[in-house]
């Protein structure tokens, strides 16, 4: 599978953060507000080749992605379930990121 992964950093106005998935047939896009910022979604654009093409916004549910992880955690405390996001898998992704950072 091929896999690109960019990172960069400047002082500007804005907040600019996103994530694109490229299948045979089109893509995924996922535009993230600042992670500070309240009840704003995401934007997500979706496009799908082949027959006639689409391109298309659905709308994601207002909310904020640090309540919405503290009300998860807190449930599954409460019902003794596993996170959808282990520590495991984090402590996976924290490896993965420090050997990429080792060979810049």
């Amino acid at each position: 599978m091929l896999c690109s992964l960019e990172y960069g950093g400047l002082p500007a106005h804005r907040w600019d953060e996103d994530l694109t998935i490229f299948f045979q047939k089109g893509w995924i896009k996922i535009e993230t507000p600042p992670p500070l910022l309240k009840n704003v979604p995401a934007r997500i654009t979706v496009y799908k080749t082949g027959g006639e093409p689409q391109l298309w916004e659905p709308i994601a549910p207002w909310g904020w992605g640090f309540k919405k992880q503290a009300e998860h955690f807190v449930a599954c405390v409460r019902e003794r379930k596993v996170p959808l996001s282990s520590g495991e898998d984090s402590m996976n992704d924290i490896l993965l990121a420090e050997e990429i950072f080792k060979k810049i």
